[in-house]
């Protein structure tokens, strides 16, 4: 009876172990899943690194590890991720900040915030007259500000005149020697008809024109102060533009071009004239030249012209208005 006690306790031992045993085959075979994906990764791990590096541009075989080719790749654990290595980005040029304005811009640009027209107007003549070397941007940038600064002078300076029975604008104008588009554009008047009793804004002093070959540039003087300055297009070789002093004899709009025997009508692609011509009084030493605009604007600045000096046709319109008949234009290397 105890004999059958024990064996009885023995078969359920056992059973118990073998129990106990089943329950532990799950965890067991989870690990050694476990282990079985490390050992595919380790031995994968070459390959996914070389593919990578391939697909980033490197060039790299495949099948290459790196500089030491016998050494063993380092295991793949959560600590030590495999590392992908990427081509390093193109670094993008930065743009250059725009270069910084020149003391004189600054100035005509602070005075005229203030009001101060002829602080504005003194400071830009001497940027554009000036022996120093000016940004091309900054320069139109100037010219353009000039412009409107002298406009605006003209418009509210100058001094007063009252129109007398007779007077006519081409009278007013020859006595001030100013021009008849220069009294109407001051005055805001649309047409030439003025009334006696009127009183009208008279620009003071004579006009002259200043052409400096070397900086390819026209300065409009009146009354002895800057008034404007335009880029210019001058003779090309063997046709250079004369130097000396002339005088404005002509003046006429949409102008035709004679030209070797030929008139040339305004309009015409062979007619280089532009919008404006303003002609000098021929001399011994220099007929035929003048002040025109262009049909081709890429040229002002460069020597390219006949001899004659070429502005852009917005600018001629405007320095025709300013230029009465009989103004000096002094040319000067």
């Amino acid at each position: 009876m105890s004999a059958k006690i024990i064996r009885l306790a023995d078969y359920r031992s056992r059973a118990g172990a073998s129990s106990r045993a089943a329950r532990r085959t799950p965890a067991a075979a989870r690990v050694s899943f476990v282990r079985a994906l490390m050992a595919i990764s380790r031995a994968l791990a070459p390959v996914a690194i070389s593919l990578a590096l391939v697909a980033a541009g490197t060039g790299c075989h495949p099948m290459k590890r790196g500089p030491n080719v016998d050494a063993d790749p380092a295991p793949m654990t959560a600590e030590t991720p495999a590392a992908i290595t990427e081509e390093p980005l193109t670094p993008v040029k930065a743009v250059p900040a725009a270069s910084a304005r020149s003391p004189f811009y600054t100035l005509a640009e602070s005075a005229r915030a203030k009001g101060d027209l002829e602080g504005a107007r003194e400071a830009l003549t001497k940027l554009l007259t000036g022996s120093a070397t000016v940004d091309p941007a900054e320069r139109s940038e100037a010219r353009r500000m000039l412009s409107e600064v002298s406009a605006a002078l003209l418009a509210k300076g100058g001094e007063k005149y009252t129109v007398k029975y007779g007077d006519s604008l081409s009278v007013i104008a020859k006595k001030h020697g100013t021009s008849v588009e220069a009294l109407k554009e001051a005055n805001g008047l649309k047409s030439d008809m003025i009334r006696a009793g009127q009183t009208l804004r008279v620009a003071s002093g004579p006009v002259r024109l200043q052409v400096v070959k070397s900086a390819f540039a026209l300065n409009v003087w009146m009354a002895g102060k800057l008034y404007a300055q335009y880029e210019v297009g001058l003779g090309r070789d063997g046709s250079e533009t004369p130097a000396g002093t002339f005088e404005v004899r002509t003046k006429v709009e949409k102008p035709t071009w004679f030209h070797d025997g030929r008139a040339i009508p305004y309009g015409d692609a062979k007619n280089p004239l532009g919008e404006r011509w303003m002609g000098f009084k021929n001399t011994e030493q220099h007929q035929g030249y003048g002040i025109h605009g262009t049909t081709d604007p890429t040229s002002v600045g460069k020597a390219e012209s006949n001899g004659c000096i070429r502005l852009r046709n917005e600018d001629v319109i405007e320095l025709f208005r300013l230029t009465p008949r009989g103004t000096v234009v002094e040319v000067k290397d």
